[in-house]
């Protein structure tokens, strides 16, 4: 369980592949990047063709952030929206290497 979650998130704290309940959710955007490498990569090992469309769920609501990608630099109302363009833009940059 994540140290961004506390009991105000308990009800949204999951996702969904199809019809199975995913576990073990961390920061979900880290979440989506990994899922993608792993689809991209099984489609390259099978050697065929893929679709991907990856849609982030950041920088929307709710603003939560990891701690390493603030900067205390930033004003403190955009803090956490900065620091969500940050993990986004890393999630991207994961995929595209």
């Amino acid at each position: 369980r994540s140290e961004m979650y506390d009991n105000a998130f308990d009800d949204y704290d999951y996702i969904y592949r199809g019809f199975k309940r995913v576990g073990d959710i961390n920061y979900v955007t880290e979440n989506f990047t990994d899922a993608s490498i792993g689809y991209i990569a099984r489609a390259h090992r099978l050697e065929k063709p893929f679709f991907l469309y990856l849609s982030y769920n950041a920088p929307h609501t709710p603003l939560i952030s990891l701690r390493e990608d603030r900067d205390p630099e930033v004003p403190e109302d955009r803090r956490d929206y900065v620091a969500m363009i940050k993990s986004l833009d890393r999630g991207v940059e994961k995929i595209r290497a």
